[in-house]
């Protein structure tokens, strides 16, 4: 009886499932993010874009991240923990990789230059905040 009991307790605790769907969120968000910057036939109206879109979903990214970080070691697996990691590295460089695929729009436009390396930076900012 008390080892079905901690069986039970034990897969109670698990969040593997959770922190999976929370990281599907973020990188379906990081994708569409990086998406609507590069399509943009306009690179200014892509970055405002990305922009929007992440002013738009801060609050859910935040609230997915928090999650994330509230989980303790030993409620997820060594995949679970492998998977945030690579989840996270994996969007800040997708979205790092912006400053390479808008160089040349870039290039002597400061505006631009500067509105890109804001979305990136605050990208940058709330994603290792919530590690």
């Amino acid at each position: 009886m008390v080892t079905v009991t901690a069986v039970l307790l034990l897969a109670g605790c698990s969040k593997d499932e959770a922190i999976r769907k929370d990281l599907s969120a973020i990188d379906r968000l990081t994708d569409q993010l990086v998406e609507s910057v590069e399509s943009a036939r306009d690179p200014g109206a892509g970055v405002k874009a990305g922009r929007e879109l992440l002013t738009a979903h801060r609050a859910e990214i935040v609230e997915r991240l928090n999650r994330i970080g509230a989980v303790r070691g030993f409620q997820v697996n060594a995949e679970t923990k492998k998977l945030i990691a690579k989840s996270v590295v994996g969007n800040l460089a997708k979205v790092n990789r912006l400053k390479v695929s808008m160089f040349r729009a870039t290039v002597g436009n400061d505006e631009l230059s500067a509105a890109l390396d804001s979305l990136i930076d605050d990208y940058n900012s709330l994603l290792k905040a919530g590690k």
